[in-house]
């Protein structure tokens, strides 16, 4: 007997470990499966993302210009469609050269004012001093809980800032490191979070090469997410316990996947006091867009614990005193116990795998059809409601071409799991334009199909309204281009009728100031006028011209050395009949650039036209001439108000006057100065202020010298250098 029980309390002992090992194996699947939910619903959402900020960008792409009223509209499509589920805004972010951001924010407020909007727009933080650019939000959707992101410099941020770049660089979805989100809660914790972001350029396509890109872009698509709502949305979808996720770096560079996380924290749901108590967690990877990142996934406690082995220990004992009074009965029974709970097992285990496998389709944020090998649906996910108007329930064991009349896609043909374009008849009675991709399933014995529905409708709407947005651009632009033509053949035929009699008047004018020096000081006076003026409207005429022709890329630039001093002091010689109360004082060393010389006449003419126009009378206009890095440089110097800091890169654009009324009385078309750049422009000449902000002028012109220093034609020596110094 003490045998049979030794034998009874070893088959106890064997049976609880038993038990404890199917249990732990039982947790494993429970933990593998929680994992490739979390994995499959962090795909799912960085996907959509991705997907809506492509969208996004497209729209502020194609358009003419980028309004806020536009962009606020599409984003409220977007949210009503799902596109921006659970995100913590949406922004577009304008890209500003630091030269122009007070004239920017003076035009963002004077666009608010004009729409009613009282607003004292301003760029924060304070702009860097060392910064060349900034990148504005300017257009921010919604404003509650973030009015603080209205007008932030995302640039100022350094992670932000490499992201912005690396998009730029690339034209594709970039994600930032971690971050403190800008917004309007107290405490830092709880904006915890991270930004996608993507390029808008000027053209309708991405440019082809980097510098390309850098020189185009006009500003950025960007979406912000809170960590912690990512991190609820996808516990509540996966039924996980929670979720830790650390960013490890670029895609390309990340470490190796470890349970030991050394990455930035991004966001942690485990609760302080159970940090310690988790059992064998499971680590998974993600890819979010170009940067990776490292979730563990935990999926509570294990049947080791002790105080889960109580009630075993309790069935242990009564086993024992079971065997004790009955050891005959326990042996013949006992192989038929062990079977029975062997196959109880297993069919638990089938049994919890279906009720998984329905939930995740019931539960999908996707319309999902299963349907089985006779063409009937099996199984509807919820939102199934949503696109068809039928019940999930309704359904079930009909055929699937009560649904689809054209029947599911051929799945060879669906083999690479692209979306296929159908029509859905819906309970209603009309059609809606939808996508389906399709999956098949070998389940043994079962054979079925997973298909996934997404409504295409607002997708259609979205590409007709850009089919029609190209093309009103494309009739646009052939109207420009009509009006442009018609534009050059009224210039040219109103100056060739201008310029008849100007030359005579011009002509005979300056014969008479030239050879008649008797003449009453009256008279001679009265003449002086007739010939500024005169000379003024040709000189006017010729700028248009000049114009015209620059923009029918029909001036002709060709390059041959000419000596600067010289060209300066014809300079001097032809505009000194017209200068009653100025001089022109030529000074420097003789240089000799790379220029066409009736262009260059033309820029000086400008420029020191220009000069005498703001100088006080009695005044000097000087022309200094040297070199500067093996650069030749002419400097045309004033004394008149100067240009302030602000106008200086505005000043060489077509028909800018400037602002002060001092200046605005002076008679001028504003085009002399942009005429000069473009006729600089031919030669591979520059042209800019470099004068103080107060007391006088100078324009730098900068043109290719004919042999830099230390390059001498063959049987010269090289020169020596001199002139101009920076």
């Amino acid at each position: 007997m003490v045998v049979v029980v030794l034998v009874g309390l070893l088959a106890t002992a064997f049976g609880t470990w038993a038990a404890a090992q199917l249990a732990n194996t039982h947790h494993e699947r429970e933990a593998d499966a929680a994992a490739a939910g979390v994995d499959e619903a962090l795909t799912m959402r960085v996907s959509r993302y991705e997907a809506a900020l492509t969208q996004l960008r497209n729209h502020l792409q194609v358009v003419d210009a980028i309004r806020r009223e536009d962009v606020l509209a599409f984003i409220g499509l977007g949210r009503a469609d799902g596109l921006f589920d659970d995100t913590q805004a949406v922004a577009f972010a304008r890209h500003v050269p630091s030269a122009s951001l007070a004239a920017y924010e003076q035009q963002v407020r004077d666009d608010l004012a004009r729409d009613g909007v009282d607003d004292d727009f301003g760029v924060h933080p304070a702009a860097d001093p060392t910064a060349t650019d900034h990148f504005v939000v300017e257009i921010l959707s919604p404003l509650t809980d973030n009015g603080e992101a209205y007008g932030f410099d995302i640039g100022s941020d350094p992670t932000r800032r490499a992201a912005l770049e690396a998009a730029r660089d690339t034209g594709e979805v970039v994600a930032t490191a971690p971050i403190n989100l800008v917004t309007d809660r107290a405490v830092p914790d709880g904006s915890r979070g991270f930004l996608l972001v993507q390029a808008v350029y000027d053209t309708a396509a991405i440019p082809a090469d980097v510098p390309s890109r850098r020189d185009q872009v006009s500003g950025y698509a960007v979406i912000a997410f809170r960590a912690d709502d990512l991190a609820a949305a996808v516990v509540a979808s996966s039924g996980v316990s929670a979720l830790d996720i650390r960013d490890v770096g670029p895609a390309a560079t990340a470490p190796t996947t470890d349970v030991d996380l050394q990455g930035d924290l991004l966001v942690d749901t485990t609760a302080p006091a159970d940090a310690d108590t988790v059992a064998d967690p499971r680590v998974i990877e993600v890819d979010v867009a170009d940067r990776r990142w490292i979730a563990r996934v935990q999926v509570g406690d294990t049947l080791d614990d002790p105080s889960t082995l109580l009630p075993l220990g309790t069935a242990a004992g009564g086993l024992a005193i079971t065997l004790l009074l009955g050891t005959v009965v326990h042996l013949v029974m006992r192989s038929r116990r062990r079977a029975l709970l062997l196959a109880s097992d297993r069919a638990g285990a089938l049994r919890g795998a279906e009720a998984r496998f329905r939930l995740l389709v019931e539960h999908s944020p996707d319309a999902l059809l299963v349907v089985d090998a006779s063409e009937r649906i099996d199984l509807a996910s919820r939102r199934i409601l949503d696109l068809t108007g039928y019940p999930p329930e309704a359904l079930l064991d009909t055929p699937i071409s009560d649904l689809l009349p054209d029947g599911l896609p051929d799945v060879a043909a669906s083999a690479d799991s692209s979306p296929v374009t159908a029509t859905l008849q819906h309970a209603d009675g009309h059609e809606v334009p939808i996508e389906i991709t399709v999956a098949p399933v070998d389940a043994g014995d079962d054979q079925f199909v997973i298909a996934a529905l997404r409504d295409a409708t607002v997708r259609h709407q979205i590409d007709e309204a850009l089919r029609h947005a190209l093309e009103r651009k494309s009739l646009a632009n052939r109207q420009f281009e009509q009006a442009h033509l018609l534009q050059s053949r009224f210039l040219e035929s109103v100056s060739h009728e201008l310029r008849t009699p100007l030359t005579g008047v011009i002509g005979f004018t300056d014969h008479l100031l030239t050879y008649h020096p008797d003449m009453p000081a009256e008279q001679r006076g009265m003449l002086g006028r007739v010939s500024r003026n005169a000379h003024l409207l040709a000189a006017m005429i010729t700028d248009l011209l000049d114009l015209n022709q620059l923009d029918a890329a029909t001036t002709d630039s060709e390059a041959t050395p000419v000596e600067l001093q010289e060209a300066a002091h014809a300079l001097r010689d032809r505009l000194r009949p017209r200068l009653d109360d100025h001089t022109i004082e030529v000074s420097g060393v003789a240089v000799t650039a790379l220029a066409d010389p009736s262009l260059l006449a033309r820029v000086l003419d400008n420029v020191v036209t220009n000069a005498v126009s703001y100088s006080p009378p009695d005044t000097p206009i000087r022309v200094e001439v040297g070199d500067d890095d093996g650069v030749a440089v002419i400097r045309v110097s004033d004394e008149g108000p100067g240009i302030p800091e602000f106008e200086q890169a505005l000043v060489f654009q077509r028909f800018y006057r400037g602002r002060d009324r001092a200046v605005m009385a002076v008679p001028g078309s504003g085009i002399g100065l942009s005429v000069a750049r473009a006729l600089l422009d031919l030669q591979g000449g520059t042209i800019h202020v470099v004068s103080p902000v107060h007391g006088g002028t100078t324009i730098e012109i900068r043109l290719p010298l004919a042999h830099p220093l230390g390059d001498a034609a063959p049987g010269e020596d090289a020169p020596t250098p001199a002139g101009i110094s920076s």
